[in-house]
Order: structure tokens, then sequence, then C-alpha cells
């Protein structure tokens, strides 16, 4: 089971990364990454940084493989 932790930073990720009662993790697509991004923005909450680590799945491969990781800074 994935634990939700304080804070509305975390609450914003834990609600759109888990599902089924934190049973289950969700991965969010680079879309679904810009509307949670937007959403932490618009909730006027601060932290020291997010870090983002993207994944694309190459069809060819068949399997996923990991952008560099993704660092913003406040």
């Amino acid at each position: 089971m994935i634990e939700k932790k304080s804070g509305m930073i975390n609450e914003i990720v834990y609600n759109n990364t888990v599902y089924y009662n934190g049973k289950y993790r969700y991965y969010p697509t680079i879309t679904d990454l810009k509307s949670m991004l937007d959403e932490i923005i618009s909730s006027k909450s601060t932290t020291d940084y997010l870090r983002i680590t993207p994944f694309y799945i190459n069809e060819l491969l068949d399997m996923q493989i990991e952008f560099e990781e993704w660092y913003v800074n406040t």
C-alpha cells in the first residue's frame, strides 16, 4: 500500500498518481505531468524542489526508457 504523506503538494501528487485507495500506482503521461504541475502552481503552495523522472515507452524495443531526470527548483 502506498502511503499518503502530509502537505498540499504531496496530496496533489498522491491524488494524481495513486488509485484504489493507495493499492496501485499510476504513472502519468507527459500531458498528465503538465496538468499536475499546473495544479501544483495554482495551489500557491511552496516546496524546496520537485523531482520528476519521466519515462517513455519505445514500441519497437517494447521497453520503458527513462529520460534524464528533470529538476524544477523554486
